[in-house]
């Protein structure tokens, strides 16, 4: 019997991403069709229920390295997604803290002595503490 199921997908950072699962899901044995929208985060699947269930969707999209809820409240998704913004801009504030300075030391005091370590220096927490969960999720 096919079943249709809605996901809540949590961690995508753009288009290629859901196109990532998007193809994941299909190749499963079982999915007739599969579609997800990155926008509003979330994966329309239909199955067959007697290859596969809901859990074994939300193993595989947890598989590819992304959350993978069902049946999660209009609340609790609201609180979710306010919590992902709050950690947005914390990372943009973060980011700007460092990058002006690297901004203004690389284009405005480019005489300063060990300059390009001083970018470097400013640059790497940027890097890999701002740019972690898209690489984690790459």
């Amino acid at each position: 019997m096919m079943r249709k199921v809605e996901i809540n997908v949590d961690g995508m950072h753009c288009g290629s991403c859901a196109t990532l699962i998007s193809r994941a899901l299909t190749k499963t044995p079982g999915v007739v069709t599969a579609n997800v929208n990155y926008a509003s985060r979330k994966a329309r699947v239909e199955f067959d229920e007697s290859q596969l269930d809901e859990q074994k969707l939300v193993s595989l999209i947890a598989s590819k390295g992304y959350g993978a809820t069902i049946g999660v409240d209009p609340d609790t998704e609201r609180r979710v997604r306010e919590k992902e913004i709050s950690d947005l801009k914390r990372y943009l504030a973060f980011s700007v803290l460092f990058a002006v300075p690297a901004f203004l030391l690389g284009m405005v005091f480019m005489n300063v002595p060990y300059r390009v370590l001083l970018l470097f220096l400013l640059a790497t927490p940027v890097q890999f503490v701002v740019g972690k969960n898209f690489y984690l999720g790459a």
